[in-house]
């Protein structure tokens, strides 16, 4: 069993960025949006993004706008592994830690382009759509400790007292899902536009880390020559290499299983001897002469007085006491070498199975040398996809802009690339299935006084219809509802604030430390400032509050059946996420 629990669980962690509902999707693609959250009517040139037909509203000409944030996030995840119903007490707790991660991007940046004639706008943006940060856990992750914890316990329990263990782990992970998307608007009168595009991104994800030099401190001493004290000490209660502990008891188990079985062998020898003593004083007892004294037959010339001696030398030999010739008859002798050979018969049976037992064992501790030996990742996934993008702008009075898109699901298979072709994580040219959602946006922009726009944004992200192989059967569609406000102090300065409520629709099945998804509250702000008529600047600031989740019965290892679980776990699961941005805007 205890081969089984140093599993160590392949890291299928997406190093998501997303600030909104969308579990794969960044929802945060211009310092506008950070500043004010809805930007689903945006007639701005972030509209590239958020909603493509609204761009119409632009005048004629060639207009650029770049923005870059510097997000950061920290990531805390806790867990508690126990083994079910074992040792003395149910529910046995092996751990109970904090790990801690952070995920930043230095860079988040957001490239769009648009050009207007007439009535046709062709646009173009560079975004990263999912990803675009790296996570760093310095101290790994509960799957990789969980196993690793239970060491002690199982040990305790073979008779091996152990309380510590210590291992060096880390995990660096980074996902970058970059796309690309062209579009042409139209306008098809002053209240309707439309739009169509596609979006291609190249997706690429790394993985780094290391879990090794797993170290325990087991009492293992033992008295070999049964003379009541321990003679052998394999280790005292100090620190050890938990590899070379389990090779060590390997190669003393393995010699222990060698010597029951040469015991076994010398058993059966000798019962074999036994047996045919017994049978051979057969013929003097089919005669007639079962209960004739030995001496007797000797004077009759039945047998020989050398084969007497022989006959009671031997049972003197196997421990049997009292045989005397004058009173002893080849019945009682036969009895008493059935008896000794039945007896060594069954030492043999005993030794031969112990052999067995401790055979078993020394492969499980050979198992436990390689299960607890260094491991390392080194891998990257990559694959590509598109998705078509649909629009409509409707501007149904001169103060109310009304903007829907819609992004078709984008099926992206992500093939694994390892230089190590024996790699047991990620192994070299394995597909795994990760496909973008389809999303739909509906965006209302009203514009009450003229210093004043309110803002309303509804996303919704169909996760339930993408291909996460099987991932999607624990997941409910997720959504966003954002309002945003934006204030003109004077011709050129906007001050602007928003909030955004985000549903990711991860169930608790769904979450792991390897991938979790949690519902946010985001809250930003900001100001836009207008140089020249061809020349803005943006500055925006954001925070994401998310709400706790929580995994209860998180398997870290199976039994030797692969059902049973032997070691599981409760997680809960924290983020917190700030965002810094800046942007320009020039038209030409």
């Amino acid at each position: 069993m205890m081969s089984k629990l140093l599993r160590v669980l392949p890291l299928l962690l997406m190093v998501s960025i997303a600030l909104g509902g969308g579990m794969v999707e960044n929802t945060n693609q211009s310092a506008e949006f950070v500043r004010m959250m809805a930007r689903g009517a945006s007639t701005d040139l972030d509209a590239v993004f958020f909603n493509p037909a609204g761009l119409t509203k632009l005048d004629n000409g060639m207009h650029v706008y770049f923005s870059s944030q510097t997000i950061s996030q920290s990531r805390t995840i806790t867990g508690i592994a126990t083994i079910p119903d074992t040792l003395d007490a149910p529910d046995y707790v092996t751990m109970d830690e904090t790990f801690e991660g952070t995920t930043f991007a230095p860079v988040f940046p957001n490239l769009y382009l648009a050009y207007k004639t007439g009535n046709l706008v062709l646009s173009a943006g560079l975004v990263p759509v999912g990803g675009g940060g790296s996570a760093v856990f310095d101290d790994g992750l509960p799957s990789f400790a969980a196993p690793a914890s239970a060491l002690p316990a199982l040990l305790s329990s073979n008779d091996l007292p152990t309380t510590q263990y210590d291992f060096d782990v880390a995990f660096d992970g980074s996902s970058l899902y970059m796309g690309g998307q062209f579009a042409a608007s139209y306008a098809i009168n002053d209240m309707i536009s439309v739009s169509a595009g596609v979006r291609y991104f190249q997706a690429s994800n790394t993985y780094k880390g290391h879990l090794k030099d797993i170290r325990i401190n087991p009492v293992a001493e033992f008295d070999t020559d049964l003379d009541g004290t321990n003679d052998l000490t394999i280790n005292d209660g100090s620190m050890t290499s938990a590899p070379q502990f389990f090779l060590d008891m390997e190669n003393f188990l393995d010699n222990t299983a060698s010597a029951y079985a040469a015991g076994a062998a010398t058993a059966t020898g000798y019962a074999a001897q036994a047996n045919g003593a017994a049978a051979s004083l057969q013929p003097a007892i089919d005669l007639g002469f079962g209960d004739t004294s030995f001496d007797n037959l000797v004077l009759g010339g039945g047998i020989t007085q050398a084969e007497v001696d022989a006959l009671g030398a031997g049972l003197a030999d196997f421990g049997v006491p009292g045989f005397d010739s004058s009173t002893w008859t080849p019945n009682m002798t036969q009895g008493a070498y059935t008896t000794v050979a039945t007896s060594l018969a069954t030492q043999a049976a005993v030794a031969s199975a112990t052999a067995d037992v401790y055979t078993g064992k020394a492969d499980e501790m050979g198992v436990n040398a390689a299960k607890t030996g260094d491991i390392n990742v080194d891998a990257t996934q990559s694959g590509s996809a598109f998705a078509p993008i649909f629009g409509i702008h409707l501007s149904p009075m001169e103060n109310l802009q009304i903007g829907i898109r819609y992004e078709a699901l984008a099926a992206l298979e992500l093939t694994n690339e390892n230089a190590d072709t024996a790699a047991i994580f990620y192994p070299d040219g394995e597909v795994t299935n990760a496909d973008m959602p389809a999303m739909l946006g509906i965006g209302l922009s009203y514009r009450a006084l003229p210093s004043l726009n309110i803002a309303f944004d509804y996303n919704m992200y169909f996760n339930e219809d993408a291909d996460w192989d099987g991932k999607e059967a624990d997941v409910e569609n997720g959504s966003e509802i954002a309002v945003g406000v934006e204030f003109a102090l004077s011709e050129s300065l906007l001050l602007s604030g928003g909030y955004l409520m985000a549903t990711a629709g991860a169930k608790d099945a769904y979450q792991s430390d390897l991938s979790y998804s949690l519902n946010s509250n985001t809250f930003g702000l900001g100001a836009k400032y207008t140089l020249n008529p061809q020349m803005a600047i943006t500055l925006g600031f954001s925070s994401t509050s998310y709400e706790e989740g929580s995994k209860s019965g998180a398997i870290y290892s199976l039994a030797d059946d692969d059902v049973t679980p032997t070691l599981v776990g409760d997680e809960t699961y924290m983020k917190t996420a700030t965002v810094f941005a800046i942007g320009l805007q020039k038209s030409f």
